[in-house]
């Protein structure tokens, strides 16, 4: 309606994130991957001092820092931060050493990590703890073995593997142990039913792939309005995709995210220059960023298509 048209949401839903691809694979080929870096870095700084400042006391206070802060909502804050957090770590390599990361890329990273636990958004905290865990797993071998990168390798294995497993450790202990430790209660949250998710899930398998009716959405909110909330959308990249575009769709999404960490994981493995490096990093930590988070929210087809222009942009 909006292009006098007479498209449909999902028509244009799907158009969006057509424009997304193109617009994101124009900036890769014409700018210098350090730029983007940086400006997902700040992009991810600007949206989570928005949400952190617009729900403290203070913020209330101010109607646009309120207003933008409730539209972002907080997991579209947390899984805009997350993969600032993955464009952060890249930063960070990119800083032509091999054998260090720089101060200021490390309280870049610490600091998105605070604002990424801040925004309460535990899906978002879990897909960077897996990305950045993954990560550390794959350059194990790279921290052995020699090679130009192996005292990099090494430290950034370590510390991985150790960031991910205390996040996924808080996040565990704040969800089943809630008692042990209250400082991290706003962590706590119910994994028997996903928040609700499996009401929406189940639902839409039920209309929209087993028995498929001829209005699955319509009918999908109204199965799960009955359990007492009304779903603004599916929480699953893939099932949005489904829903919007069909099986096939779905299932190249799916590929796609599997070949693009494969891929990705070759690069980190055999990179003899650091420019090849750090493009296997970018990819394999948005690649497996954007998986994890697409299994809880459909942040592909968010209105300000941010996650959606990452995904583009990595290798």
């Amino acid at each position: 309606a909006i292009l006098g048209v007479g498209f449909s949401d999902f028509a244009l839903e799907s158009l969006a994130v057509v424009v997304a691809y193109v617009l994101a694979r124009l900036v890769r080929v014409t700018v210098a991957l350090p730029w983007i870096l940086v400006g997902l870095v700040g992009t991810g700084f600007l949206l989570g001092l928005i949400r952190l400042v617009g729900t403290s006391n203070f913020g209330r206070g101010i109607e646009l820092i309120a207003h933008l802060s409730d539209m972002l909502g907080k997991n579209a804050a947390g899984w805009s931060i997350a993969f600032a957090v993955s464009a952060s770590v890249v930063l960070a390599l990119s800083s032509r050493s091999h054998d260090r990361i720089p101060l200021w890329g490390g309280a870049a990273i610490l600091a998105l990590l605070a604002l990424l636990i801040r925004a309460d958004s535990v899906g978002a905290v879990l897909a960077s703890a897996v990305a950045v865990g993954t990560l550390g797993l794959l350059l194990l071998p790279r921290s052995i073995r020699p090679n130009p990168f192996q005292r990099l390798s090494r430290i950034v294995s370590w510390l991985a593997i150790a960031l991910g497993v205390l996040a996924g450790a808080a996040v565990a202990v704040a969800s089943f142990f809630s008692g042990m430790v209250p400082a991290l209660s706003f962590l706590e949250r119910d994994f028997t039913s996903f928040t609700g998710r499996d009401k929406i899930w189940g639902c839409y398998w039920e209309f929209g792939i087993v028995n498929p009716s001829d209005q699955p959405w319509p009918d999908t909110q109204e199965c799960v309005e009955n359990s007492g909330f009304l779903p603004a959308h599916l929480h699953n990249v893939f099932l949005e995709t489904h829903l919007i575009a069909g099986s096939f769709a779905a299932i190249l999404l799916l590929l796609g995210f599997i070949l693009a960490a494969i891929g990705a994981g070759r690069h980190v493995l055999r990179a003899n220059s650091l420019d090849s490096f750090i493009e296997g990093v970018f990819g394999l930590l948005v690649a497996v960023t954007g998986f994890v988070i697409g299994l809880v929210e459909s942040y592909i087809f968010w209105e300000l298509l941010f996650g959606t222009l990452v995904l583009f942009l990595a290798p």
